[in-house]
């Protein structure tokens, strides 16, 4: 199915959530000049129009309302429809053959193969006492194509030198893992911004090199669980402390950029004696691996 996105800022294109994309291709098969839609800005979701269901396409909102921090006034907003072949997003080729698109598959990785012991390792470096249960693989088509779309934008921004994927951890906390793997919604595609707490960089989804910042934040008592996931991180703002960005969780300006407004993708700083990395898109992490594991206590005598 062909992908549709709104422009929520410069160079800053959002897919919609898959209901709403088959809610406007229908509409655009059908030749309809109008279809309504609800948005979620900030805390509310808003009823849009999006007219013109050719070129160009622009989204407004449907209900005039008193503009505030949550309910935004819309008014021709751009929205896109892009044709992506199957084929130029191939999936991982561990994944093997997918019967469905949106399949979701949970692989168990052996103990004995090479990515187990990779992780394994990752793990022990900076938690030398962790004992690895289970390393499961998550295989969502919908995330990874969402995550893949991401890929090519930052390619195209950016340039093939400035993508800056990397393998890091996140602890959820309180949030379930499955709330993460199993989720299709664009608020909360993945790693949600709706559940991200207002940290030292700025309200977004924090990723770590080292397993032991992300152990802080682990879910679960006892038996443990941590992602190792695929980020970009882009272009990379240098994070200060003395920097108040609190709450926010807009990717920060880059003042020197010759491109006009241009954000920067991630913010990257150092935490408990680890390289952080916080963005502020949800599409810009794919939950590759979930870990669980425990630390064994020290009973002393």
């Amino acid at each position: 199915m062909p992908v549709w996105e709104w422009e929520a800022g410069p160079a800053d294109w959002r897919c919609y959530d898959e209901s709403i994309a088959r809610k406007l291709e229908s509409s655009y098969r059908d030749r309809k000049q109008t279809v309504e839609i609800k948005v979620k800005f900030g805390r509310r979701d808003t009823l849009c129009e999006v007219s013109d269901l050719e070129v160009p396409l622009v989204m407004k909102q449907k209900t005039p309302s008193t503009p505030s921090r949550d309910n935004l006034i819309l008014a021709n907003v751009r929205v896109r429809r892009t044709v992506v072949q199957k084929r130029a997003i191939p999936t991982p080729r561990d994944w093997g053959l997918r019967q469905e698109e949106t399949a979701l598959a949970i692989k168990p990785l052996a103990h004995d193969c090479d990515d187990f012991d990779n992780i394994l390792r990752r793990m022990r470096a900076s938690l030398p006492k962790a004992r690895i249960h289970t390393i499961d693989r998550i295989e969502h088509w919908w995330l990874w194509r969402e995550f893949s779309l991401a890929k090519q934008r930052m390619q195209a921004r950016n340039g093939n030198d400035a993508i800056g994927e990397k393998e890091l951890f996140h602890g959820s906390g309180q949030i379930h893992p499955s709330k993460i793997y199993r989720s299709e919604q664009t608020k909360s595609l993945g790693f949600s911004l709706e559940s991200a707490n207002a940290g030292v960089w700025g309200k977004g989804c924090y990723f770590a090199e080292k397993a032991s910042f992300s152990h802080e934040y682990a879910h679960g008592s006892g038996k443990k669980q941590i992602f190792l996931a695929n980020v970009l991180t882009g272009v990379s703002q240098d994070g200060d402390r003395d920097e108040e960005r609190t709450g926010t969780e807009l990717r920060p300006v880059d003042a020197g950029s010759s491109r006009g407004e241009y954000r920067y993708d991630s913010v990257k700083g150092v935490g408990d004696g680890s390289d952080v990395y916080v963005v502020f898109e949800t599409v810009f992490a794919y939950p590759t691996y979930l870990i669980t594991y425990s630390i064994p206590s020290v009973i002393s005598s």
